[in-house]
């Protein structure tokens, strides 16, 4: 596990790269060994899914003389990780749904209407994104609200946070 921001941790990073470069794939080599970390704690595996439809224009993170680290916005990465939707995706989606205040079935629901409203021609899987939504709401509820309770009236849902697809 990784700290990625104070109380939130990741199994890993995800890069959008088909393939490394020889030097910083040794070098992930080197970090892992020294920090304890699973080899694969810097995981392009994302870049399988090609993602035309995805505006994949990352913000810059950090610039350096030989690195430049770009992220992209978390609701990006909240789709793509419902569209995988593997076990170890779980704590991802879970920590992205707090992050991006989509934190319902019907939240994460809208979105995935919002993104195939706007890419008709995407290639993702629409009902595994949906199935993937429903278990992950579920988790989500039943770590915040208890199991098989739905968030109480009384407290005000807050607005999802950032920008939704296609602003």
């Amino acid at each position: 596990m990784m700290q990625i921001a104070p109380g939130r941790l990741s199994e890993d990073i995800d890069v959008y790269e088909a393939s490394l470069p020889p030097d910083l794939a040794a070098a992930v080599a080197v970090v892992a060994e020294r920090e304890g970390l699973d080899r694969g704690w810097l995981n392009n595996a994302v870049a399988q899914f090609g993602l035309p439809a995805f505006d994949l224009q990352p913000e810059p993170l950090y610039e350096g003389r030989r690195l430049v680290l770009r992220v992209m916005e978390p609701v990006t990465m909240l789709l793509l990780k419902l569209n995988a939707g593997r076990d170890k995706d779980v704590s991802d989606i879970l920590l992205l749904m707090d992050e991006t205040g989509f934190t319902t079935e019907d939240d994460l629901l809208m979105l995935i209407d919002s993104y195939f409203e706007d890419h008709p021609e995407s290639n993702l899987d629409r009902a595994w994104m949906e199935d993937t939504a429903k278990e992950s709401a579920a988790l989500f509820g039943a770590q915040h609200w208890g199991s098989g309770i739905d968030p109480p009236e009384s407290l005000p849902l807050q607005e999802p946070k950032g920008p939704t697809l296609g602003q």
